[in-house]
């Protein structure tokens, strides 16, 4: 599988955050705190958005 890097996309934070929202929402009660981390969570960093 080869690696791809691309720029920041700031819509990453959003979908980050949605994604969150939607995994709190179908389980509620389960989590404390759900958080972003990884390369696509620092603003301006290059990545390698996985599930792209």
């Amino acid at each position: 599988m080869a690696i791809r890097v691309t720029d920041h996309d700031p819509s990453w934070a959003e979908r980050a955050a949605t994604a969150c929202d939607d995994v709190t929402a179908a389980l509620p009660g389960v989590f404390d705190a759900i958080e972003h981390i990884g390369s696509t969570a620092v603003p301006g960093l290059a990545a390698n958005p996985s599930s792209t």
